[in-house]
């Protein structure tokens, strides 16, 4: 097998412009399938274009989306989890509950890194964050990328 059939973690990151640690996130959780060459990971053409595809279509979000996830939840009695200190997500889950009041808020006042862990583990659904990054003087995005690689976030 020549390397022109597959990929290393660091071509795609370059391939993708994202970090290697992102590639091997996204490997370990079983997003990216990849196959094992000796002590050498590989991933095939093939899968990747299967992940940007699945990554591509699942980026389209708009209001009409967030709308028909928060029906889901109601049809599905199941709560929106909301993680967060900012006083915004109470004003948020009032707003939710008012419209919908079906719909069961639930709030978790943890802080901005603890929030972004939960969403990382598929236990809270909205979060808000605070988080100040002095490498790159800018709020959140960098905690975003490094805590949930690979998701969507807004």
């Amino acid at each position: 097998m020549t390397d022109s059939l597959s990929y290393s973690p660091e071509e795609i990151s370059k391939l993708l412009k994202i970090s290697k640690g992102t590639v091997y996130e996204l490997i370990k959780r079983g997003e990216l399938p990849s196959y094992r060459v000796g002590k050498k990971i590989r991933i095939s053409p093939t899968d990747l274009e299967a992940y940007t595809r699945t990554s591509q279509s699942s980026m389209k979000i708009s209001s009409s989306n967030m709308r028909v996830s928060v029906e889901k939840l109601i049809l599905e009695n199941q709560g929106l989890i909301v993680c967060g200190q900012d006083i915004v997500l109470d004003v948020l889950t009032r707003h939710l509950e008012k419209k919908n009041p079906m719909l069961r808020c639930l709030r978790s006042y943890v802080g901005s890194i603890d929030g972004l862990l939960s969403l990382y583990r598929g236990t809270a659904n909205v979060t808000a964050t605070h988080l100040w990054d002095g490498e790159t003087e800018e709020y959140n995005i960098p905690y975003v990328r490094r805590l949930l690689p690979g998701q969507r976030a807004v």
